[in-house]
């Protein structure tokens, strides 16, 4: 956020390019958020369990009959 609030005062044409980009870096996060959950909702239907509650090791078991 430094970085970025140092930029825009050294570089002030470029705010509005700047928030444009944050903007679409929220967007392309939120997206992400969106596949995460679909992707435990699959896991689920089709695993029956539920990725948020199981250990690292049983997710490597699980998922490695799928690569």
């Amino acid at each position: 956020q430094k970085l970025i609030r140092d930029y825009m005062m050294q570089h002030p044409e470029q705010i509005p390019a700047m928030l444009e980009l944050l903007n679409t870096l929220r967007a392309m996060e939120r997206v992400t958020d969106h596949c995460l959950n679909i992707a435990e909702h699959v896991f689920y239907i089709v695993e029956g369990s539920d990725l948020r509650h199981i250990s690292s090791e049983r997710l490597a078991e699980v998922t490695s009959k799928y690569a």
